[in-house]
């Protein structure tokens, strides 16, 4: 494999390399993930081969290496962040639409009260 261009050879590995990571296998985790947008370059889920293609890669693995970063680990390659958190707010959301709905209620339930008092006063 060539180094990539742009690259210091002084980064370059003398030795052979060590790598420490997890293998990803293709496939869409479930139906509520977006397509890969190979186009633009953003990519949803692993497929290997669709990534292949957009490399130009003739001669690949079926599986994606995810290399894991190691605080004594100097040079290249670098491990990136590659999972990325996003923050599960669903108790929050369900919290607010019950709190807005149980408001509702409440007025919903003082009008007709309300209603029912001028009917009785007239």
């Amino acid at each position: 494999m060539d180094w990539p261009e742009n690259k210091s050879p002084k980064a370059q590995p003398k030795a052979t390399l060590e790598l420490t990571g997890n293998i990803r296998l293709d496939g869409r985790t479930n139906l509520w993930i977006p397509d890969n947008e190979p186009n633009k370059n953003v990519w949803f889920f692993i497929d290997v081969e669709e990534m292949a293609a957009k490399a130009n890669l003739k001669d690949y693995y079926p599986y994606l290496l995810e290399l894991r970063s190691s605080k004594k680990s100097v040079g290249y390659p670098k491990a990136l962040l590659s999972r990325i958190n996003v923050r599960n707010k669903h108790f929050e959301y369900a919290l607010t639409w019950y709190a807005l709905a149980f408001t509702l209620f409440i007025i919903f339930v003082a009008f007709h009260i309300r209603k029912r008092e001028y009917k009785h006063s007239d």
